[in-house]
């Protein structure tokens, strides 16, 4: 279908038309992808993508194999980074007493494989008070990588580390560490001003700097000119958590132990211990992955099970995400020592991808922002005691509901749902009561999907009946299957008056009920 010559479309010839006035025009079509199908909001097994099944051969027992074997790359508190030159993770771990290899894998994500990137060195000889974490042949012993390790783009393409807990006695180091994809071997950057094993490691591309938090205070490293500085005193953020970068606000997020911390990236000094709202739980977690999704622009965290968290910055909310059949393929229990790394948002597929452990496959997922549940919400009241009765105004500046997507979940059935004038940017939304009036107030509110979807579907899904709908704008619906739409109306009963859609891939879609009309 599309939108020159045709309003709207449904899957039913059943359905009477009564659309009082709606404009549709096309949008672009999606972007082809190896996810481009992948259902939002699900949890899906990558099969036959187990670390271990190209692990070097190791006997148990052995001073080598350590307490794990090569199960602690991943199990001993280690992490991974994201190749984004590639799409591909990068997994370095083991250490202390857990494992002494110090081999490199790769996950290809789009290919679904793994490698083993480099053999591990050999050992023999090695005295850890005397080599300080450098083996024979030059490169560094394995370690703890906990949340140390970092993608440097191109020109330098290469695997940044610094920190961790070595093999054998647990102990860290000053050194800095790179391995450049081009050279396929590992190098010795700038020592550290100060180091610890458990740091925190993200990576700032708007100034081409690691911003690095070992315990004391916030460092610097300049990938251009490799030298550090110290650029801030920092707060107490070490042990048993996780950083990641807000690319838009430029924040340096710490998450774990009860607290979510954000540094100003451009004003470091500026640290401030987030007052947040919502499902809080996953603040409590032991060093959780934790990761950007840019696509939606939320933090995005999971620490065990099919349960995933976001977190909405402007809003300062968290949202509990899940999965809609609690019996379907999701992954294990986080392990005890904590995710780090190993849970990415890869921009180019819009999934994340989980690494949980070597001897279990890799899952990807790709979030869904509107089926998430806020714990404990308070409405932030407008004092006229709308919701007793029914009313859930909605406004950008404040209301009863800061969002749409809040409102669509607390009204109750026969509500009217007051939405003031404003752009409503990747708010979406479903709406499963009957008897509601939704309309836009003081002006048309523009309801900007920007590539987000309800359930996959469109800007709102209506699963409720007798529901009117008045003077909104609907645009950028955009899905894989080409049928994003402004509304997908399925129930019974849906009238729309005064309303615009444009840059849709669909206006109006109905189906879901064999009396679904419009």
């Amino acid at each position: 279908m599309t939108a020159s010559n045709q309003i709207f479309q449904f899957s039913l010839p059943i359905l009477r038309v009564v659309l009082l006035l709606a404009v549709t025009a096309p949008a672009a079509a999606a972007q082809p992808g190896p996810f481009a199908d992948l259902r939002p909001g699900v949890w899906h097994r990558l099969a036959d993508t187990r670390l271990l099944d190209v692990a070097p051969p190791s006997s148990r027992g052995s001073k080598f194999y350590g307490n794990f074997g090569p199960r602690g790359v991943v199990s001993a508190w280690s992490g991974a980074a994201l190749d984004t030159s590639r799409n591909r993770l990068l997994v370095w771990g083991g250490g202390h007493k857990a494992y002494a290899g110090n081999e490199l894998y790769t996950f290809d994500i789009a290919a679904r494989r793994w490698q083993r990137l480099t053999d591990p060195s050999p050992i023999q000889g090695y005295r850890a008070k005397r080599d300080k974490g450098v083996l024979q042949d030059g490169a560094p012993v394995a370690r703890h990588t906990y949340n140390n390790l970092v993608y440097l783009p191109p020109p330098i393409d290469a695997l940044w580390a610094q920190g961790g807990s070595n093999w054998h006695n647990g102990e860290g180091d000053r050194k800095t560490w790179l391995f450049p994809f081009a050279e396929q071997k590992w190098k010795r950057l700038a020592d550290a001003p100060e180091t610890y094993f458990d740091t925190l490691a993200a990576f700032d591309a708007k100034r081409q700097r690691v911003v690095h938090y070992p315990k004391k205070h916030l460092y610097a490293y300049d990938i251009n000119k490799n030298a550090w500085n110290r650029i801030a005193s920092g707060a107490r953020m070490w042990i048993n958590r996780t950083a990641a970068i807000d690319t838009r606000r430029q924040q340096y997020l710490v998450l774990g132990r009860k607290e979510l911390i954000a540094v100003d990236l451009a004003k470091p000094e500026r640290q401030q211990r987030l007052k947040t709202r919502g499902a809080k739980a996953i603040e409590a977690r032991r060093s959780p992955g934790f990761a950007y999704d840019s696509r939606h622009d939320r933090m995005v965290a999971w620490a065990g099970g099919g349960r995933v968290y976001s977190f909405d910055i402007g809003a300062r909310t968290w949202y509990r995400h899940e999965p809609p059949d609690p019996q379907a393929d999701q992954p294990g229990k986080q392990q005890q020592r904590g995710t780090y790394g190993r849970f990415r948002y890869v921009p180019d597929f819009d999934i994340f991808v989980l690494v949980n452990a070597a001897d279990e496959d890799v899952f990807v997922y790709r979030l869904d922002p509107a089926n998430g549940v806020v714990d404990n919400a308070k409405a932030v009241s407008n004092g006229a005691g709308d919701t007793a009765r029914g009313k859930v105004t909605v406004s950008p500046g404040g209301g009863v509901y800061r969002t749409v997507a809040d409102a669509a979940r607390a009204a109750p059935d026969g509500a009217t749902v007051e939405i003031h004038a404003g752009t409503y940017r990747r708010d979406v939304a479903v709406w499963k009561q009957n008897d509601l009036v939704i309309r836009g107030v003081g002006g048309r509110p523009v309801l900007d999907a920007d590539g987000r979807a309800a359930e996959g579907k469109a800007i709102w899904v209506i699963k409720g009946s007798n529901v009117r709908v008045e003077n909104i704008e609907f645009t950028g619906a955009d899905v894989n299957d080409r049928n994003g739409a402004g509304i997908r109306h399925e129930g019974i009963g849906l009238t729309v008056s005064g309303c615009f859609f444009h840059h849709n891939q669909n206006g109006i879609l109905g189906g879901g009920h064999p009396r679904n009309d419009v």
